[in-house]
């Protein structure tokens, strides 16, 4: 997926992210811990214009709120039945 969203950051201005927890299962061992994932997160700083989170698990909304005063970006969390909104 890092890979996917690096290519976006290149190929396009700014873009709006929107991820849809339907079916989270929790974290994947070392999944964060790769290449790509690090570029990705670093560059979605300056390359994110809106971050849209639906249905996020708790502790995930809560950051996310958080880090919406913290980052320039844009970022908000919605309940599974706001996905239209979102």
């Amino acid at each position: 997926m890092a890979a996917t969203i690096n290519q976006a950051f290149d190929e396009r201005p700014p873009v709006s992210m929107l991820l849809v927890f339907e079916y989270y299962d929790g974290l994947k061992t070392g999944a964060g811990l790769d290449g790509e994932t690090f570029k990705s997160q670093f560059r979605s700083l300056a390359k994110v214009d809106k971050y849209a989170v639906v249905g996020a698990p708790s502790a995930a909304a809560t950051l996310i709120n958080v880090m919406d005063n913290v980052i320039p970006v844009d970022a908000r969390t919605f309940d599974a039945s706001d996905q239209q909104a979102a």
